[in-house]
């Protein structure tokens, strides 16, 4: 979803790059978190409560190292 949001405003931007006075669009309503003190943006992510894959996916794909300090 924050993938869709960022590709959306950059394709509204495209679109207006013709335009005398093109319409402002809020980063941060776009996938974006404003850093106003370093002076760049970073994208949203995904929180750690959201799961990436279901359970069971997950316990499919894992590290079988078998060094002294495994991967997790």
């Amino acid at each position: 979803m924050e993938n869709v949001k960022r590709d959306h405003r950059q394709a509204s931007t495209w679109q207006s790059a013709k335009e005398e006075d093109p319409p402002e669009l809020d980063v941060e309503k776009y996938g974006w978190i404003k850093d106003d003190v370093n002076g760049f943006l970073a994208p949203t992510t995904i929180t750690e409560t959201v799961n990436l894959a279901p359970d069971s996916v997950l316990k499919l794909i894992r590290c079988g190292c078998q060094s002294g300090a495994p991967c997790n």
